[in-house]
């Protein structure tokens, strides 16, 4: 990269240019919320809020039904906090976002009270990824109206500011992470303050980066070995001041580099996508006080320090004796050299701390009671603010973890971590997500504000890339530290400049050089860069490489299985060399690929046979290598033309009673097999479920009828449940009589020794769709099941005694409410038979459905997964079996007087409904009364937080179940006639997207089957 001196003097005047007010965002990812409630969103954002953030930037995948369940909570929420949102649109999770799509979310919460608005009252969005949509953004825009700074970090700056005539009005640098252990540098910010030339510039920073999920393909880590990261990026967003920057992440656990907190188990902890648990416990969460200060700092130029605070950043094991999980420091899929764990992490480690002081102090800490005296790597001028460094701890201490702080030889505060470092997870693993522990001070202090704003500092200290380091080091400890060049590592007040000597410096050949050579030069330092810079002005060009590019590797070898040598050498080449396939042999320049050369088949001796235990490094290398034509990687049932062997034949003589029998039959047949025969077993269990369907759909008719009669009969008592909660809070009250009002009271306080006379209270309703919302919503009772009336209270008074004998003394007298809530003369309740039997036609035609695709399958025509097949049909055939067992249990109940039972019968038979509307389709069952069954749950109180799971899930439009029903019977939009592979493959994907935590929320009964036929079919060759 190349930028002048006189160019980088007018790009840091740009940043100041920008009349937008800063803001602190953090990304969060919406798909790892399924489980959150509208409170659990309202507490990450009020933790965010104090912690100085001010949106959230919410990731949303294409086609995610938690997005579209989430979505209302989470703007709800913010509405209430005071917080903002703004869309991120996910172009990598699930693929591209269709336009249409795009444009229907932001017409519909782009100008939500809570949705961040850019300086010209634009809504802002973003995105991960996506450039080769840019063309949508076109259109997007001109129909919603935004301001677009997406993440298309892919291309680079350069290619990305020009897509589609410049339609991103400013860019989000998603590269806040350090190369091969080392120090973070500000080479890339700068390449995108240059392109952007005066557009807003989206800064990212982050904690730390581990992943280690082979579900998902990725195992690899960005670490610094210093455990610095984290300041080391707020003193380059300090010195840089972007418009806006955005932390990584709020809540990605997958990949380490969250601050929130652990609310939930992220779901790729237990769907075997995760190598093993490295998230549990833990926290980073004490990340967030110093950042509090940063934030404040960064958008208003100064900050108050209210508590003292101090954070312990720090890996618990070691590389040696623990395994690394094959986790390489870098990562080949973004063509990066890659380095072992052992060889940046391995020996020592550092220990990482964050201070934030009202007054200057010193550290120390200790491993296993052995004290180091620890250094601050950057303090804040005035001594106000937060303070950061680290410590190296030896090879092989270990122990407790602690730390202090001392001012005037004396320890103001002290803390002790609650996790040692030391041996490995109980699994034998290295576990590179790094522990922050940290604590407050229960000495009060002051509020104090920061000596100096930000706008008053400069920076007093930087680095370089090689041949820039030591040139850095000095201009940057004087305030000149231009961004194109160096990075600066600290700021503070002006240090006194060396005395200038008007010799003049040039560049020797490398124009990168021009303005750091003519300083140094100035300030009298001209013999001690004669490397790299002259007296003499010269004719510079630009170097053909960049020297801020790290290396790369230029060509490789085969690691220990020699069928690798072809692909190795070839892809290694252009800088894919993964560690645990390949070794490198050589580094350089990266080659492009964009004229990659490809051997000829004579030319190749060795290929690939990928077997089914084969390392995702392997299989990661070869579907590299044949993107770009060398397809040398077969499956062990392929013949060398990737069409592969044919399926094994099935002896369909076979027959099983029931999943169990097949599971527990599994060794006597083909693993092809068993989705076959798995979709037997459902055909034949389905058409029993059918006898006893129709069964009750004739002669139950008294069951739903007790419905009815006990719905109508807890409507009083749920009435009076809310009003001696807080319904009495929706009215006014006043005596007969008198014009004055007062609080109403909670109506039970009056059946007691309150009145000595009878008392007439008359009631006022003052917010009618607030007692209603919550009466409906919360108890089950319906607007028109209330009426307003008399209500008389006989108040109960216990007799007494004195010596013996009994005495008057009760003074309560009747107490005669008018307009009081109670249940109306003439109610109706939604009888929910009708439901169940709209539901028959496509109970019955299912057997048929699934029969129809089995011979699709024997005849080789259906072109498709069987796993697909047996997932998809498993749902409807659970769901029908859940119906009829619910209905046995109405039965056994039936007439009952106990109010308990009554509830439980109205719970079965909303269950049992609710299990059999997808058959029915979004639209027949809102006309049947499906929004009643919702009102059925609340009236039945809290026991029907299982069924009202499973509504949740059934009233959603665009759930799983009736994609999976649309397929099937033409629900949702989509033709029967469709029954093919592709629809079933979009289908199954959606079924195994649910997550354990949805499935369980179906019914004991549908999670037993999807158990079931997980393990039938895992095993079959698809």
């Amino acid at each position: 990269m190349k930028i002048s001196f006189s160019s980088a003097a007018a790009l840091l005047l740009s940043l100041s240019r920008h009349v937008q007010a800063k803001a602190v965002f953090a990304h969060f990812m919406v798909d790892n919320t399924e489980n959150y409630s509208t409170s659990w969103w309202k507490s990450d954002m009020v933790e965010a809020a104090t912690a100085g953030i001010d949106a959230f930037a919410l990731n949303i995948a294409a086609g995610s039904n938690i997005t579209d369940a989430q979505l209302p909570n989470a703007f709800d929420a913010a509405a209430s906090a005071g917080f903002k949102l703004f869309f991120s649109f996910d172009y990598a999770g699930n693929g591209a976002w269709d336009k249409a799509d795009v444009v229907a979310l932001l017409t519909k919460y782009a100008h939500h009270s809570a949705y961040f608005q850019h300086s010209d009252s634009t809504p802002l969005v973003s995105t991960f990824e996506g450039p080769d949509n840019a063309a949508d953004w076109v259109d997007i825009k001109g129909s919603v109206g935004c301001f677009l700074i997406p993440d298309w970090s892919s291309l680079g700056a350069k290619p990305a500011v020009a897509l589609q005539n410049g339609v991103a009005d400013g860019l989000f640098n998603w590269s806040p992470w350090s190369w091969g252990g080392e120090s973070m540098d500000t080479y890339t910010d700068a390449s995108y303050i240059q392109y952007l030339d005066g557009k807003p510039y989206m800064m990212g920073a982050s904690p730390w980066f581990y992943t280690n999920l082979p579900g998902y393909s990725k195992n690899w880590m960005w670490p610094d070995h210093t455990m610095k990261l984290w300041g080391d990026r707020w003193t380059q967003i300090m010195f840089l001041q972007p418009e806006y920057v955005e932390i990584i992440s709020w809540n990605d656990f997958g990949e380490s580099h969250y601050i929130g907190d652990i609310i939930d188990t992220p779901p790729y902890l237990s769907n075997g996508y995760a190598a093993f648990d490295y998230i549990t416990g833990m926290k980073h969460y004490p990340l967030r006080w110093p950042l509090q200060v940063w934030a404040e700092q960064y958008k208003t130029g100064k900050a108050t320090v209210k508590e003292e605070s101090l954070v312990l950043e720090y890996l618990l094991h070691s590389t040696d004796g623990c395994s690394d999980g094959g986790t390489p420091v870098n990562t080949a899929t973004q063509l990066q050299y890659e380095y072992s764990a052992g060889d940046v992490l391995g020996g020592g480690k550092y220990i990482g701390y964050y201070a934030v002081l009202a007054s200057p102090g010193n550290i120390s800490i200790s491993v296993g009671g052995k004290n180091m005296a620890g250094s601050w790597a950057s303090e804040p001028a005035g001594g106000v603010g937060v303070y950061y460094g680290s410590v190296y701890v030896e090879d092989g201490a270990s122990g407790t973890v602690a730390a202090s702080i001392i001012r005037n030889d004396q320890t103001v505060f002290a803390i002790t971590s609650d996790k040692d470092i030391g041996g490995c997870d109980a699994d034998g693993n290295a576990n590179f997500n790094p522990y922050v522990y940290g604590d407050f001070s229960t000495k009060a202090v002051s509020a104090t504000e920061t000596a100096h704003d930000i706008s008053d500092l400069v920076c007093t200290a930087g680095t370089g890339a090689e041949g820039f380091a030591g040139i850095c080091a000095i201009v940057c400890k004087y305030g000149y530290c231009p961004f194109s060049s160096c990075t600066c590592t600290n700021m503070g007040l002006q240090n006194e400049e060396p005395k200038i000597t008007g010799d003049e410096g040039h560049a020797l050949s490398d124009p990168n050089y021009e303005g750091l050579c003519s300083w140094v030069y100035n300030h009298g330092y001209t013999t001690k860069f004669t490397k790299y810079c002259t007296t003499e002005k010269k004719d510079l060009s630009a170097p053909t490489v960049s020297p801020f590019l790290h290396k790369a590797c230029t060509s490789g070898q085969a690691g220990s299985d020699d069928s690798t040598q072809d692909l190795c050498a070839w892809a290694c080449a252009y800088g894919y060399c993964p560690n645990a396939v390949c070794r490198c042999t050589g580094t350089g320049t990266l080659l492009s690929l964009d004229d990659a050369s490809v051997p000829s088949e004579g030319d190749v001796d060795y290929t690939v046979t990928l077997a089914d235990d084969s390392s995702m490094f392997l299989e990661a290398i070869c579907n590299f290598a044949c993107d770009y034509g060398l397809c040398i990687c077969y499956t062990s049932s392929d013949d060398g033309d990737g069409d592969g062997a044919a399926e094994p034949p099935c002896d369909y003589s076979l027959t099983f009673d029931s999943l169990e029998a097949l599971a527990a039959a599994a060794d006597s047949y083909e693993p092809y097999c068993a989705g076959m025969y798995a979709l037997g077993v459902l055909s034949n269990n389905h058409t029993a479920t059918l006898s006893e369907f129709n069964d009750a759909n004739s002669n139950y008719d008294s069951l739903f009828g007790y419905y009815v009669k006990y719905v109508k009969g807890l409507v009083a008592p749920s009435i009076w449940s809310f009003m001696k909660s807080d319904g009495y809070t929706y009215f006014t009250c006043n005596f007969k009589g008198d014009t004055g009002t007062f609080d109403c009271p909670n109506p039970s306080t009056l059946i007691g020794d309150s009145y000595t006379t009878n008392v007439e209270i008359e009631w006022t309703l003052t917010n009618e769709t607030g007692f209603h919302a919550v009466l409906g919503t919360t108890y089950g009772v319906e607007p028109g099941w209330v009426k307003f009336a008399e209500q008389d209270i006989t108040p109960y008074c216990a007799p007494q005694t004195v010596q013996g004998q009994p005495i008057d003394t009760c003074h309560a007298k009747l107490v005669k409410m008018d307009n009081f809530p109670q249940q109306a003369d003439d109610i109706t309740v939604s009888n929910p038979k009708d439901l169940f039997t709209e539901a028959g036609a496509n109970l019955t035609a299912l057997p048929t459905s699934i029969d129809a695709t089995v011979t699709d399958l024997m005849l080789g025509q259906w072109g498709g997964s069987i796993e697909d097949v047996v997932d998809v049909y498993t749902m409807p055939v659970a769901l029908a079996f859940q119906a009829v067992k619910a209905m046995e249990q109405v039965k056994s109940i039936g007439e009952t007087e106990k109010e308990e039972e009554q509830k439980n019968l109205i719970l079965l038979i909303v269950t049992v409904v609710l299990a059999v509307v997808p058959f029915v389709g979004e639209e027949l069952a809102g006309a049947a009364g499906l929004a009643a069954l919702a009102r059925a749950i609340a009236i039945a109180g809290e026991a029907g937080n299982a069924a009202f799971d499973i509504y949740s899930m059934v009233d959603d439009p665009s759930s799983i179940g009736y994609t999976i029903f649309g397929t099937l019977f033409g629900a949702a939009g989509i033709a029967s006639s469709f029954r093919n592979a592709d629809h079933f493959s979009s289908a199954g994907e959606a079924r195994r997207a649910m997550g354990e935590a949805k499935v369980a929320q179906m019914g004991d009964t549908f999670k037993g089957y999807s158990e079931l036929t997980q393990k039938i079919v895992k095993s079959c060759k698809l």
